[in-house]
Protein backbone atom coordinates (compact mmCIF):
# COMPACT_ATOMS: atom_id res chain seq x y z
CA UNK A 1 0.00 0.00 0.00
CA UNK A 2 3.03 2.41 0.75
CA UNK A 3 4.22 1.72 -2.84
CA UNK A 4 0.83 2.77 -4.10
CA UNK A 5 0.24 5.97 -2.20
CA UNK A 6 3.73 7.43 -2.99
CA UNK A 7 2.77 6.42 -6.98
CA UNK A 8 -0.45 8.20 -6.34
CA UNK A 9 1.49 10.88 -4.88
CA UNK A 10 4.18 11.24 -7.76
CA UNK A 11 1.29 11.10 -10.03
CA UNK A 12 -0.31 14.20 -8.33
CA UNK A 13 3.13 15.98 -8.54
CA UNK A 14 3.50 15.43 -12.01
CA UNK A 15 -0.19 16.29 -13.50
CA UNK A 16 0.05 19.43 -11.07
CA UNK A 17 3.54 20.51 -12.21
CA UNK A 18 2.88 20.93 -15.95
CA UNK A 19 -0.49 22.19 -17.10
CA UNK A 20 -0.43 20.27 -20.59
CA UNK A 21 1.68 17.50 -22.97
CA UNK A 22 3.49 20.47 -24.35
CA UNK A 23 4.79 22.21 -21.01
CA UNK A 24 5.70 18.60 -20.02
CA UNK A 25 7.66 18.38 -23.63
CA UNK A 26 9.23 22.05 -23.40
CA UNK A 27 10.42 21.07 -19.88
CA UNK A 28 12.63 17.87 -21.35
CA UNK A 29 13.15 19.94 -24.44
CA UNK A 30 14.93 22.52 -22.29
CA UNK A 31 16.85 19.84 -20.22
CA UNK A 32 18.76 18.26 -23.76
CA UNK A 33 19.50 21.95 -23.97
CA UNK A 34 21.05 22.18 -21.17
CA UNK A 35 23.27 19.13 -21.62
CA UNK A 36 24.06 20.03 -25.16
CA UNK A 37 25.27 23.30 -24.27
CA UNK A 38 27.74 21.75 -21.47
CA UNK A 39 28.98 19.03 -24.24
CA UNK A 40 30.04 22.51 -26.50
CA UNK A 41 31.42 23.72 -24.10
CA UNK A 42 33.48 20.66 -23.02
CA UNK A 43 34.36 19.97 -26.89
CA UNK A 44 35.67 23.73 -26.73
CA UNK A 45 37.55 23.40 -23.63
CA UNK A 46 38.50 20.03 -25.12
CA UNK A 47 40.04 21.77 -28.30
CA UNK A 48 41.90 24.54 -26.09
CA UNK A 49 43.68 22.05 -24.29
CA UNK A 50 44.36 19.44 -27.03
CA UNK A 51 46.37 22.67 -28.81
CA UNK A 52 47.84 23.23 -25.41
CA UNK A 53 49.41 19.97 -25.13
CA UNK A 54 50.52 20.13 -28.43
CA UNK A 55 52.60 22.97 -27.70
CA UNK A 56 54.03 21.32 -24.77
CA UNK A 57 54.86 18.63 -26.43
CA UNK A 58 56.50 20.58 -29.54
CA UNK A 59 58.43 22.45 -26.61
CA UNK A 60 59.43 18.96 -25.30
CA UNK A 61 60.45 17.71 -28.68
CA UNK A 62 62.66 20.73 -28.79
CA UNK A 63 64.52 19.85 -25.45
CA UNK A 64 65.04 16.00 -26.94
CA UNK A 65 66.47 17.68 -30.16
CA UNK A 66 69.05 19.40 -28.62
CA UNK A 67 69.93 17.08 -26.60
CA UNK A 68 68.43 18.24 -23.80
CA UNK A 69 66.38 17.02 -20.32
CA UNK A 70 62.94 18.28 -21.00
CA UNK A 71 62.33 21.20 -18.49
CA UNK A 72 60.45 19.84 -15.45
CA UNK A 73 57.85 22.68 -15.84
CA UNK A 74 57.22 21.35 -19.64
CA UNK A 75 56.73 17.82 -18.43
CA UNK A 76 54.25 18.80 -15.38
CA UNK A 77 52.44 20.93 -17.61
CA UNK A 78 52.18 17.75 -19.75
CA UNK A 79 50.79 15.66 -17.56
CA UNK A 80 48.67 17.88 -16.25
CA UNK A 81 46.70 18.77 -19.76
CA UNK A 82 46.96 15.13 -20.27
CA UNK A 83 44.77 14.45 -17.13
CA UNK A 84 42.74 17.30 -18.10
CA UNK A 85 41.56 16.24 -21.65
CA UNK A 86 41.00 12.87 -20.17
CA UNK A 87 38.50 14.39 -17.66
CA UNK A 88 36.95 16.32 -20.35
CA UNK A 89 36.13 13.28 -22.28
CA UNK A 90 34.83 11.48 -19.80
CA UNK A 91 33.03 14.50 -18.70
CA UNK A 92 31.16 14.46 -22.44
CA UNK A 93 30.77 10.47 -22.61
CA UNK A 94 28.94 11.17 -18.92
CA UNK A 95 26.36 13.81 -20.49
CA UNK A 96 26.00 11.24 -24.06
CA UNK A 97 24.78 8.37 -21.00
CA UNK A 98 22.42 11.38 -18.91
CA UNK A 99 20.92 12.62 -22.30
CA UNK A 100 20.56 8.92 -23.43
CA UNK A 101 18.96 7.74 -20.02
CA UNK A 102 16.85 11.11 -19.96
CA UNK A 103 15.46 10.53 -23.10
CA UNK A 104 14.43 6.98 -22.23
CA UNK A 105 12.99 8.17 -18.53
CA UNK A 106 10.71 10.98 -20.70
CA UNK A 107 9.24 8.54 -23.01
CA UNK A 108 8.32 6.56 -19.60
CA UNK A 109 6.81 10.21 -17.75
CA UNK A 110 5.07 11.35 -21.23
CA UNK A 111 3.34 7.84 -21.28
CA UNK A 112 2.57 8.17 -18.19
CA UNK A 113 1.34 11.93 -18.15
CA UNK A 114 -0.82 11.00 -20.87
CA UNK A 115 -2.27 7.93 -19.10
CA UNK A 116 -3.08 10.13 -15.84
CA UNK A 117 -4.25 13.17 -18.22
CA UNK A 118 -6.48 10.26 -20.56
CA UNK A 119 -7.95 8.72 -16.95
CA UNK A 120 -8.96 11.98 -15.49
CA UNK A 121 -10.68 13.00 -18.39
CA UNK A 122 -12.71 10.26 -18.08
CA UNK A 123 -13.80 11.11 -14.64
CA UNK A 124 -15.25 14.26 -15.65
Amino acid sequence: DRIAAEQAKSDQVLLMSYANEDALKRAHEQEMQMIDTAVATAKLQLENQQRTLASLLSLAAEAERAKKPVPENIAKSIGKVRSQIEEQNTFMVRQEEIRAQSSKDFEAVLARYRDLVAKQAARH
